[in-house]
């Protein structure tokens, strides 16, 4: 989390600064007004208002390209007062990845942008009320509150995933005060820390509640050997190369019981054309795979992602596999790992 610093090198919307409450608001997005103007020649432009009650102030980076801008009292710029905005430019982007169900390379571009990133109030010097962050999407990743400069009042981020409250709790004078909710996905309080002058004294689970106990899930599984399975066809398959890797193949049981959305995590290796190679062979096996038993939640039946980590084997004959022995439950973590989302981090606090 970052906390956004004044310096004479950050610069901000304009808006008279009126009275802020301790309240946090899920408002929409803010859009750029008519004055962001995001593309300007390098450096700082600073106009006087046109009633005279301050200075408005851009930044640009050296490309031209809008960093923040808002209000000072003075021409200086050393008094930020009122609403300032923040923003952030992501680089155009070209990606590819291997489709392993068509066997082709997939194509992804996402052009440059300028986003807002945070919104917030300074009053004479100092963060004041609320401030708020934003995620690339516009959507709110982040809020938090301010009293002369310091953290003071509710604070709450966002799961950049599913946009559900994910944390949420009070500052008093920068540290952490009374109850901190730990949020799910789906936005139930999985656990509760209870805060006395910024220490833990108390931490309630939520989780032996009944409605996390009708969420449980029943895991997807095979009625058949899966890595047996993949053996005694690959077997019978052979790759122009020879030698061995170690990967992870992941793909979807969905409420069928069929495999789909396979991939495989990105390895370092300098021989690209063989890992497709090798993957698709090995790919094209399990998506013709005998179904599954889907997983059961709240007894509906849902999709789930599946992972196994396999040692490889291959050469001109056979390809075979094995399941990759962790210690402890460390394979289902590193699973669960890359599945699950991590929760929003916010900008506005620490």
């Amino acid at each position: 989390m970052r906390c956004l610093l004044l310096t004479l090198t950050l610069f901000f919307s304009v808006t008279a600064f009126g009275q802020l409450t301790t309240t946090l608001k899920n408002e929409p997005t803010p859009l750029p007004s008519s004055q962001d103007t995001l593309i300007g020649p390098p450096g700082i432009k600073i106009t006087k208002l046109a009633d005279g009650s301050g200075w408005f102030a851009s930044k640009y980076d050296a490309r031209g390209i809008l960093q923040a801008c808002g209000t000072f009292l003075d021409e200086k710029m050393t008094m930020p007062h009122g609403r300032f905005k923040y923003f952030t430019h992501t680089s155009a982007d070209t990606s590819t990845r291997y489709n392993y169900q068509r066997h082709q390379t997939d194509t992804t571009f996402e052009p440059a942008k300028t986003y807002l990133s945070t919104l917030g109030y300074f009053s004479h010097g100092e963060k004041s009320g609320q401030w708020t962050d934003f995620g690339p999407t516009g959507a709110i990743i982040g809020m938090a509150t301010f009293e002369h400069n310091k953290l003071n009042g509710p604070y709450q981020t966002y799961n950049t995933s599913t946009g559900k409250l994910s944390v949420e709790g009070q500052f008093v004078n920068g540290i952490r005060e009374g109850s901190w909710n730990l949020l799910s996905f789906e936005g139930d309080t999985m656990s509760t820390d209870i805060y006395k002058k910024g220490e833990v004294v108390k931490t309630i689970s939520h989780l032996d509640e009944k409605k996390f106990r009708l969420k449980k899930v029943k895991d997807a599984y095979p009625k058949y050997n899966f890595i047996g399975y993949l053996n005694s066809h690959l077997n019978k398959t052979g790759v122009s190369g020879e030698g061995t890797r170690s990967a992870m193949y992941s793909f979807t049981i969905d409420t069928a019981g069929h495999i789909t959305n396979p991939s495989v995590a990105p390895r370092n290796s300098s021989d690209h054309q063989m890992d497709i190679e090798v993957d698709t062979t090995i790919i094209d096996v399990i998506l013709q795979a005998p179904a599954w038993i889907p997983a059961v939640q709240s007894k509906q039946k849902v999709e789930m992602e599946m992972a196994f980590n396999l040692d490889v084997e291959y050469d001109k004959k056979h390809v075979r596999v094995s399941e990759t022995k962790y210690p402890h439950n460390a394979a289902k973590d590193a699973a669960t790992d890359m599945f699950n989302n991590s929760n929003a981090s916010s900008r506005v606090g620490h």
